[in-house]
């Protein structure tokens, strides 16, 4: 999964990932200059809810345009959390 281009993809990104187990890669550094401080890389495995189509139709609508600003069109810090079981 990338960000979505626009409100359409980032349903059809959250239609594709409901009921599904996927992994999440994340990764932060800490740098001065060129040299690595510290740096830590994650891989948590999360399962999203079996939502219904009018589940996500409230979750698109309360969260409009920020659906693009993430990969996979969720943010798991705000309502995202909303669509995941663990």
């Amino acid at each position: 999964f990338d960000k979505p281009s626009d409100l359409s993809s980032a349903r059809e990104h959250l239609r594709r990932l409901r009921g599904n187990t996927h992994v999440l890669i994340t990764a932060v550094a800490v740098t001065e200059g060129e040299a690595i401080l510290w740096r830590h890389l994650d891989e948590p495995r999360l399962t999203m809810r079996n939502f219904s189509d009018s589940f996500l139709d409230d979750y698109m609508s309360r969260v409009g345009d920020d659906a693009l600003s993430s990969v996979g069109a969720y943010q798991i810090e705000g309502l995202g959390a909303q669509l995941f079981e663990r």
